[in-house]
C-alpha cells in the first residue's frame, strides 16, 4: 500500500514538474514559411540600406557603431528565424526601427 502511495505522489510530481518544460514559448506566433522567407527578405533589404545609408553619411564614431549595432541585431533575428526558433513580432519591428546614435 506504501509503494502505491508512493508511486502515485512521484507521478503527480514528475507530471506537474515536466509540464512547464514542453509547453513551449508563450504568446510566439509561429512564422509560416511563406511569412519567413518574406520576413527575411524584408531584414535582409533593411541590413542593405543601413549599410549604404552609413556609407553616404560618412558615418564614424558613435554613429557607425550604432550602425554596426543594428546591423547585428538585424542578423540576430535573421539567424534565429532561419534556424526555426520563435521569434516575438516586436523583434522583428525593433530591427526595423531607424538608426539612432546615442
Amino acid at each position: 500500500m506504501k509503494s502505491s502511495a508512493m508511486f502515485g505522489i512521484l507521478l503527480i510530481a514528475s507530471t506537474a514538474l515536466a509540464t512547464p518544460v514542453f509547453a513551449g514559448p508563450v504568446g510566439v506566433q509561429r512564422l509560416s514559411a511563406t511569412q519567413e522567407s518574406s520576413t527575411v527578405g524584408e531584414l535582409q533589404s533593411r541590413k542593405f540600406q543601413l549599410a549604404e545609408k552609413a556609407d553616404l553619411q560618412n558615418a564614424r564614431g558613435p554613429l557607425r557603431i550604432a550602425y554596426m549595432v543594428k546591423q547585428g541585431q538585424i542578423d540576430d533575428v535573421i539567424s534565429r528565424i532561419e534556424n526555426g526558433q520563435p521569434v516575438p513580432a516586436n523583434a522583428v519591428n525593433e530591427a526595423m526601427q531607424p538608426v539612432t546614435a546615442e
